[in-house]
């Protein structure tokens, strides 16, 4: 390592320590929004709850909160990396970009209004979705949601490197079908995250194998739904990223066996059996995802912690998201009164 950044990322081991523990976040689920608040509050997340304390309903509160939280572990990842990997880290927090870009232009397409704050993107319900923690600055979101309509957005977007969205505009004011822009933005995404992981110290094995892992289970996903529909290959193949270990060919062979659980296991190398007993005891697909999700993330956070340089900041990445993801489940599940048992089983 760089000696230059060992002091960063001794920093930045540190501030891992203040993820919340698994423990500790199963035990909010006993608890109700208000004193999950408090509990909250006695972490390092006082700093981010004394922030959104403005905000007067509870839920869009503890959202804000949690969201500011994610912000500021991307800041730390970042400011702690050497210059071989910054490069990577900026790819990877794109996705915050491209979410935000999907949601205004889902919104300008529906002619939906979706307002804006210092911070986040707000839904109709006034609830925080779409957080500033990519390479975009609020101001650069406030312009872009000045637009008029979808056409307009993609000409503004030319100036922060989207220009490839341009050869879609002509389809789109013929058909109307937005999927295509949706679908070109998290190809590149994808693309550029595989080509920016790599680093100096060929150290990027596990990153790269982890992204196309993700890749994959998006892409069987859209498999599993086609089956249960009984759809052919050609009817999604515009929907597949062709950037997993999984090829399009071997994707259209599991097709045309229409056999869902042959399609589960190919990732049997997991343990799925949850999963597809879910779906077949009661015919859905999201128990089977959840699972998957949660299976890689977890895996690949324990074999990076122990990595190189590089991995460890993935992986700390990684496990932010996954403190966010899970911390947003327990919100809402007891704002939708779900029992304890079904919000446990959303945890990733």
């Amino acid at each position: 390592m760089n000696t230059v950044y060992s002091g960063s990322y001794g920093r930045l081991k540190v501030n891992y320590s203040e993820f919340l523990g698994r423990d500790f976040i199963e035990s909010l689920i006993d608890l109700d929004i208000n004193e999950i608040k408090n509990r909250l509050y006695l972490t390092s997340y006082r700093e981010d709850i004394e922030r959104s304390s403005n905000i007067k309903d509870m839920e869009t509160m503890l959202i804000s909160a949690i969201n500011r939280r994610t912000m500021r572990h991307y800041n730390n990842a970042l400011f702690a990396v050497p210059p071989g990997i910054k490069t990577f880290i900026r790819s990877y927090a794109a996705k915050w970009d491209v979410e935000n870009i999907k949601i205004i232009l889902s919104a300008k397409y529906m002619k939906y209004d979706v307002k804006y704050t210092d911070e986040f993107l707000i839904s109709f319900r006034d609830i925080p979705f779409g957080i500033f923690a990519g390479n975009l600055k609020n101001e650069d979101f406030k312009a872009i949601m000045s637009k008029s309509d979808v056409e307009a957005v993609i000409n503004y977007l030319v100036n922060y490197g989207y220009n490839y969205l341009l050869k879609y505009i002509e389809n789109y004011k013929k058909t109307g079908d937005i999927s295509q822009i949706l679908y070109a933005l998290d190809y590149n995404y994808y693309k550029n995250l595989i080509e920016s992981a790599r680093f100096f110290n060929g150290d990027e094995g596990n990153i790269i194998n982890y992204i196309r892992e993700i890749i994959d289970a998006r892409n069987i996903m859209i498999i599993l739904k086609a089956a249960r529909s009984n759809m052919e290959f050609s009817r999604i193949s515009s929907s597949i990223i062709d950037l997993g270990n999984f090829n399009s060919n071997y994707l259209m062979d599991l097709l045309r066996s229409k056999n869902i659980k042959e399609i589960m296991d190919a990732f049997n190398k997991y343990d799925i059996e949850a999963g597809v007993r879910a779906y077949e005891s009661n015919g859905t697909l999201s128990q089977y995802e959840l699972i998957l999700k949660r299976n890689i993330i977890n895996s690949y956070i324990e074999k990076m912690l122990v990595d190189t340089f590089g991995a460890f900041i993935m992986a700390y990445l990684l496990t932010a998201d996954r403190e966010r993801e899970n911390l947003r489940t327990i919100v809402s599940g007891k704002v939708y009164n779900l029992d304890k048992n079904t919000i446990k089983g959303l945890l990733i």
